[in-house]
């Protein structure tokens, strides 16, 4: 057990308790708005959490697991763009609907098509690039 002023490390807890602090670090790193919220729900230090997102590894988990929610909550939105479109679009064709609400609908629409042509059009020329970038860094060796 921690006693006040003690630093956690893995030779003051078992390994396996050390690494499982640095799990729920971790994890409250996701969840909570700041450092210092985090380390308290952890039950270490601010300081000792700082540290330890000083450390490569820890630094390189959090970094990754900070990524798989980011990309989970990205498919999610994804998953539910198709249902959102056909709202807008039920309300831009629905005369019962006030025309303000129609026409904001229908600005929506406009507004999301024409980021979603602009998005696949900079992937396009992304992937021409990395092609590009490809066959000139092969050239060099």
């Amino acid at each position: 057990m921690k006693r006040k002023g003690e630093k956690l490390s893995s030779s003051s807890l078992g390994t396996s308790k050390f690494e499982r602090f640095r799990e729920l670090a971790v994890a409250a790193l996701l969840c909570h708005v700041s450092i210092k919220a985090a380390a308290q729900s952890v039950g270490v230090g601010e300081s000792t959490l700082r540290l330890w997102l000083g450390d490569e590894d820890f630094r390189r988990e959090y970094d990754q697991a900070r990524a798989d929610v980011l990309k989970a909550a990205e498919e999610k939105l994804k998953a539910s763009m198709l249902r959102a479109a056909q709202i807008l679009l039920s309300l831009a064709e629905n005369v019962k609907v006030k025309p303000t609400g129609r026409i904001s609908a229908c600005r929506s629409i406009l507004d999301f098509g024409f980021r979603a042509v602009e998005f696949d059009e900079l992937a396009e020329i992304r992937r021409g690039i990395e092609e590009l970038e490809k066959q000139v860094g092969g050239k060099k060796s």
